[in-house]
Formats: C-alpha cells, sequence, structure tokens
C-alpha cells in the first residue's frame, strides 16, 4: 500500500513537472509607433507627444521582465521602445516589416519568453492576425497611437488577445 502511494505521487509530480514544463506562455507585445513630427520625410523622428507616450509606455512595462524588443528599422518604431530598451539593458533588434512572416519567425525564436514588437498602423494588426491565425484586426487608422496588443501563445498555439489603451 505504501509503495502504491508513493509510486502515484510519484506519478502525479512528474505529470505535474512536465505539465509545467510544456505551459510555458510566449508573450508577444504589439505596439504602434508614437506620434511622430511631419517633417516631410518618409522617416521622422518622434513628436514631443510621441516622447511621452514612449515614457508611458516604459511605466506601463516597467514590472514585465521583458525578454527581447523587437522594432521595424524606421526612427519613429525604435525611439517608441527606447525607454524599455535602456530599462531592461536590451538590444532593439531590426525586422523587416515588409516580411510577411517576420513575425512566425521571432515568435519561433522567443517561445516561452515576453517580447515587444514595435511597429506600424499596417503591420501591427497584421502580426496580430498572423499569431492568432484569423484576419480579426484591421489595420489602424493613421491617426491612432494607444492600442496595445498582448497576445499571449501557449505551448499548443492556442491564443488569447488582450487589448488596452495607452
Amino acid at each position: 500500500m505504501k509503495n502504491t502511494i508513493l509510486s502515484i505521487l510519484l506519478i502525479f509530480v512528474v505529470t505535474f513537472s512536465f505539465s509545467q514544463e510544456n505551459n510555458q506562455l510566449t508573450t508577444v507585445i504589439l505596439i504602434r509607433h508614437a506620434e511622430k513630427v511631419d517633417d516631410g520625410t518618409r522617416d521622422p523622428d518622434l513628436s514631443e507627444k510621441g516622447l511621452e507616450r514612449a515614457q508611458l509606455l516604459l511605466s506601463k512595462f516597467s514590472k514585465s521582465g521583458i525578454d527581447a524588443i523587437y522594432s521595424s528599422p524606421y526612427k519613429r518604431t525604435r525611439q517608441t521602445v527606447k525607454p524599455l530598451a535602456e530599462k531592461f539593458g536590451l538590444e532593439i533588434v531590426a525586422y523587416d516589416p515588409s516580411d510577411k512572416d517576420f513575425v512566425q519567425q521571432i515568435y519561433e525564436k522567443n517561445k516561452g519568453k515576453t517580447l515587444i514588437i514595435s511597429g506600424h498602423s499596417n503591420t501591427t494588426t497584421k502580426a496580430v492576425n498572423s499569431l492568432i491565425g484569423t484576419e480579426q484586426y484591421p489595420d489602424l487608422d493613421h491617426e491612432e497611437y494607444g492600442r496595445i496588443f498582448i497576445v499571449t501563445i501557449d505551448h499548443n498555439r492556442n491564443t488569447n488577445v488582450l487589448e488596452i489603451q495607452y
């Protein structure tokens, strides 16, 4: 009887440990860059309001344990996540927003981690849709800067999306 109880307990512990290991969530925080200056170029800096929004983003996620930060190569997307990168001592890794598979490549490389992807009005929701496997979210309006999409993905590729404003 004692051996049976120990065997059942051992099976429970091994099963629980295995399920915990396989239930690691990947969290992908997708944001559009903050407000930019209208300087007539294709690669403008953030405006004062945009710099303030980048600081607000820092305050929202300063205790989140970010493992990686990705950004398109444009100044405005990089400047949006720069305060977070400095806070966590992370390099901002550039991705090619014209590559339709970029978000899947980032996901595969970062399973079980928490990461931020800074993009554009026409790439942020496409990335969300790619992660969840459905065309649920349309492109953001050109004047919309305050939405954040937090996508969690478990080991079975089950997804959940939380939208917040900042």
